[in-house]
């Protein structure tokens, strides 16, 4: 049976609006159709918001989060009216698209609302729009990849106490094929030492099992080594 999604979403991009528009106009077959709304501005995405009602809820929400302020200035950005949203309609998903690359913002932003969906502008093309929205749909958590790169980043700094100069000299002397019992001619420090330090890098970064291999992906992974 054919599913349809309402949808509103809200952009002070007009025309980059109707690209995602059309994007899921373009994914309709017997599986999905879409009913979507749109609105540039925070006072005509909060009358959308409050128009809908219980009898016909928005299926998802995706929100800029660089908006024009509402008239009497309660709402800033797109972020207060996601949690708006969120609390009108808690069944539905809350997607955020944005151009933003601050660090502090987006981790602020994800702890705050916790969406369904983070999407980086830049990230995203027809296809991955698609895709995104198919993962969410399904009940996942979807996240384009500038986002994942973030989580890592922040992973890192989670264990960047545990974690100094030396032991970022070992990741990188490992990454460039130097074998373990050849550190030591590297670093000031014994065989044991350096051993005793691989296992606290393997531990800090949860691979307490890992092989050389493994760490190395892993750290280039979290953007330790490039």
């Amino acid at each position: 049976m054919k599913k349809k999604y309402n949808i509103l979403m809200v952009d002070d991009h007009p025309l980059m609006l109707e690209g995602y528009k059309q994007s899921l106009v373009r994914m309709e077959d017997d599986d999905f159709s879409f009913n979507v709304a749109t609105a540039y501005n925070c006072d005509d995405a909060l009358y959308k918001i409050d128009s809908a009602g219980k009898t016909k809820p928005y299926h998802f929400f995706y929100f800029d989060i660089n908006l024009p302020a509402s008239n009497d200035n309660e709402f800033k950005s797109g972020k207060d009216l996601a949690i708006y949203a969120k609390e009108k309609f808690p069944e539905s998903k809350i997607v955020i698209f944005t151009m933003l690359d601050d660090d502090f913002q987006l981790n602020n932003i994800m702890s705050e609302l916790n969406p369904d969906g983070m999407l980086i502008k830049n990230d995203i093309d027809h296809e991955e729009f698609v895709h995104s929205f198919k993962q969410i749909a399904k009940g996942q958590i979807y996240y384009s990849s500038s986002i994942i790169d973030l989580l890592n980043r922040l992973n890192f700094k989670a264990y960047g106490e545990q974690l100094n100069a030396i032991d970022l000299e070992i990741i990188n002397l490992i990454a460039k094929g130097i074998k373990t019992v050849d550190l030591p001619n590297h670093v000031n420090l014994s065989l044991s030492s350096v051993e005793k330090r691989k296992r606290n890098i393997k531990r800090a970064l949860k691979l307490d099992k890992a092989n050389d291999r493994e760490l190395i992906s892993k750290a280039k992974e979290m953007g330790i080594i490039s």
